[in-house]
């Protein structure tokens, strides 16, 4: 039997799916529950639309002119469909804070979805791009994790106060002490980043959050300690791009045949890919940082070989030798 809800959702899905409006005859023939005589099911379609439009729905109704020569109705996409949902960059921070602060609560709902969010975000903040004066005050009664540091590392970035902080390299497998000028807070693929001037190592660097053990202002001051670059994009340096430069060294990468139609979407703004004999692609491209660089590389495994310089194959050699000394 065909209810009315039916019928209401068969006129959406119609309205919205035809490229020209839909005269009653043709709703009659393509959506059930119409039957009986014509003057009935007139009367019910009519009724039926006028409904919808009760309901907040954008049905437009096209008369006699020169162009539709009968009466039709159509529902047009664009007052159809959602437009995509934007958060800005308090929202999205928010968001984030929320998902530390139910870490390791097994019980809390929607906890699986905030971990999922996390990762699928892609999410760059620098001060400039917050609403004008707005500074983050965000106070957990209990922190977890790396929030504390957080909120420390937000406010001495919008007043650029000097942090110190006590970092920890597994690489290395030391920790050091620094002084740190905060350009920005990243997050890609569930993980959090600072970036900013390092005064130990003397350029703009990229930090793992999980990687800082202690964190604190480096003055009493209130600020500011330093001026942010003009030049300054933080995406350069967040989500495994931060090695990519213009003004960095020529390099060349070949990748498997496999990975060729993911890489030319998502990272054809790192260089120029181009087929290479016997299948796959190899990616030329600029690179200012060797380590982001390797480090970028590594998890494609024996699916991408770097082909040139001759220094960044050393460097990569390197470092896999000492890998394999610690398994």
């Amino acid at each position: 039997m065909v209810t009315k809800t039916h019928r209401l959702l068969g006129l959406v899905s119609n309205f919205v799916e035809q490229s020209q409006p839909l005269t009653l005859e043709d709703i009659r023939y393509r959506v059930p529950g119409y039957g009986g005589s014509d003057v009935s099911a007139e009367r019910l379609m009519r009724r039926d639309i006028r409904e919808l439009g009760e309901l907040g729905l954008s049905v437009e109704k096209h008369g006699h002119d020169s162009y539709y020569l009968m009466e039709g109705y159509s529902i047009p996409g664009d007052k159809y469909y959602l437009s995509p949902t934007e958060f800005g960059p308090e929202e999205k921070l928010a968001v984030f804070f929320l998902r530390e602060t139910v870490a390791g609560q097994s019980k809390f709902p929607f906890a699986q979805e905030l971990n999922d969010i996390s990762r699928r975000l892609m999410y760059y903040s620098a001060p400039a791009e917050l609403s004008q004066g707005a500074v983050p005050r965000v106070s957990l009664a209990t922190p977890k994790g790396k929030t504390a540091f957080w909120e420390m590392a937000w406010q001495g970035i919008c007043a650029r106060r000097r942090l110190e902080l006590s970092y920890y390299r597994a690489l290395k497998g030391r920790t050091r002490q620094r002084l740190f000028d905060a350009y920005g807070l990243g997050l890609f693929e569930g993980r959090w980043y600072l970036v900013g001037y390092c005064h130990l190592r003397k350029q703009v660097i990229t930090l793992r959050f999980a990687g800082i053990r202690k964190m604190s202002f480096a003055t009493e001051a209130p600020g500011p300690d330093y001026q942010l670059p003009k030049d300054f994009d933080l995406r350069r340096y967040v989500g495994g791009q931060y090695w990519h430069s213009p003004d960095g060294m020529p390099a060349e990468v070949r990748f498997a045949p496999e990975l060729v139609p993911s890489l030319t979407v998502n990272y054809a703004h790192l260089g120029d890919f181009r087929s290479a004999p016997g299948g796959g692609a190899v990616l030329h491209t600029r690179v200012a940082d060797q380590t982001g660089f390797i480090d970028w590389l590594l998890p494609f495994q024996e699916k991408a070989t770097i082909r040139k310089p001759l220094s960044l194959r050393c460097k990569m050699r390197e470092r896999l030798v000492k890998m394999l000394k610690a398994i």
